[in-house]
């Protein structure tokens, strides 16, 4: 039998980790917007930035949930979740979006 995850008790480190996820967001986003000007128009950098947040989250991500985990901070971990579930789910709906909207070009 798996051992049960304790529900989280601190509200404010739930908000702390769901803010280290959006901080590497806005990070990332920063980084793409500003090497891509050199390589890409306006329009191509919004795609490569759209890209960049949802394939790169993993490289922060994961790092972040097994940090936590292991340390034992509990809410940490439910707050990098949720904000990974949130950023995943607009992601997804982002590109169906796009998708949907240039399938016909």
């Amino acid at each position: 039998m798996e051992p049960e995850v304790p529900a989280p008790t601190d509200p404010v480190d739930v908000l702390v980790g769901a803010g280290a996820v959006f901080l590497g967001h806005a990070a990332l986003v920063l980084l793409t917007m500003v090497g891509g000007v050199v390589l890409a128009s306006a329009a191509d950098t919004l795609t490569v930035a759209i890209f960049v947040i949802g394939g790169s989250q993993l490289l922060y991500v994961a790092p972040l949930l097994a940090w936590s985990w292991r340390t034992g901070r509990k809410a940490f971990f439910w707050g990098v979740l949720g904000a990974a579930a949130v950023t995943l789910l607009l992601n997804g709906g982002c590109w169906g979006f796009v998708g949907a909207n240039l399938s016909g070009i």
